[in-house]
């Protein structure tokens, strides 16, 4: 007893392409599907259009439509009809964005805009204010203003957005203008500069007309007058930015010399000497009397700052007595000038 063959063909279509913007080519494909010599296939449509027909399984269509694949198994007469719909797609190609730098100043060309994040499909083609770009995503050397950005993918999807490059904000350059300094103290200036992309912005420092640092983002000063420093920030000459920066020293050296000590103190003032350091490059002489102008005590060519060789309080071995003393002492300053000084100092015990 042999059964009959009653099965029906296998039927696979893989579809390929899209009816979307310029695209209009639609591949469809049941290659896979029961095929040999027993089998015989064909497509029909109903509202489309069969562009090309490049073998019995497999049709080229460009419009929109019910397409139906018939096969055969021509030994059992069984058949299969299969329907896929194409239909025309809405733009999927809908996001650009694109972002701007404008110029660093007017005077520079050296804006730029930049193109990203875009959902169509690849590859591109890109034209700004009309003028082909071909697949350049990244333009520079722009002038402030308006530029219209129109994208071509690659089904013929046109996607056009407007930018502007915003006005030059220019060099800028961000320190305090007025700066307070003791003598003999420095100073370093470090300005915040704004964002230089092209990397061709140079800063300069001037004391005066004399140039003090070319390319120094940072610069220590140590000025014993009132100064002006002048600082320039520029590209080849263009795009200036100019700060002039005031430092105001206050000359506190009269206060420099103790007038009161205690020999026996434990809390750091038991010697006398020259504690502070600042503005002062050496002690060239000190001198200290009694009431009886008794020179009882003093030292030559010194550093201020070092208490090993203060005054204990004692002369000839034997403790003076408490009250005032008069110390005149000659300084040599950092500046190189030389400063006298005539004053008392308290002796308490």
């Amino acid at each position: 007893m042999v059964g009959l063959d009653t099965l029906r063909p296998f039927v696979d279509i893989q579809r390929s392409g899209a009816i979307q913007c310029a695209s209009k080519l639609v591949i469809l494909d049941a290659s896979s599907s029961s095929h040999g010599i027993e089998f015989s296939g064909i497509w029909t449509t109903v509202g489309g259009n069969i562009l090309q027909q490049s073998s019995d399984y497999k049709v080229e269509v460009n419009k929109s439509g019910s397409y139906t694949f018939s096969i055969i198994n021509n030994q059992n007469g069984c058949s299969r009809d299969t329907v896929i719909q194409v239909s025309d797609e809405p733009q999927q190609f809908t996001e650009m964005d694109i972002n701007s730098v404008p110029p660093l100043c007017p005077e520079i060309k050296n804006g730029t805009l930049s193109i990203g994040d875009l959902n169509g499909q690849a590859p591109y083609t890109v034209q700004v204010n009309g003028e082909d770009k071909g697949q350049q995503f990244y333009f520079n050397n722009l002038w402030s203003g308006n530029y219209s950005v129109t994208i071509t993918d690659s089904l013929g999807c046109m996607l056009t957005k407007s930018v502007v490059v915003p006005p030059a904000t220019g060099l800028m350059i961000d320190i305090p203008l007025v700066i307070s300094l003791y003598f003999g103290d420095s100073l370093l200036l470090k300005p915040i500069l704004s964002n230089d992309p092209s990397g061709l912005a140079v800063l300069r420092w001037y004391d005066g007309d004399s140039l003090l640092c070319e390319g120094c983002t940072e610069l220590w000063v140590r000025p014993f007058l009132n100064n002006y420093y002048t600082l320039v920030y520029e590209i080849d000459g263009f795009c200036s930015k100019k700060i002039d920066v005031l430092i105001k020293v206050t000359n506190d050296i009269d206060k420099a010399i103790p007038n009161i000590f205690m020999p026996s103190s434990t809390v750091g003032n038991g010697l006398f000497y020259i504690p502070q350091v600042r503005g002062i490059e050496r002690v060239n002489s000190l001198h200290i009397f009694d009431r009886w102008a008794e020179n009882v005590y003093k030292a030559y060519n010194i550093q201020s700052g070092d208490s090993s060789l203060g005054w204990d309080g004692y002369f000839d071995g034997k403790a003076c007595q408490p009250g005032i003393y008069v110390v005149i002492a000659e300084l040599l300053l950092s500046d190189g000038t030389i400063w006298k000084y005539k004053g008392d100092v308290m002796l308490v015990r």
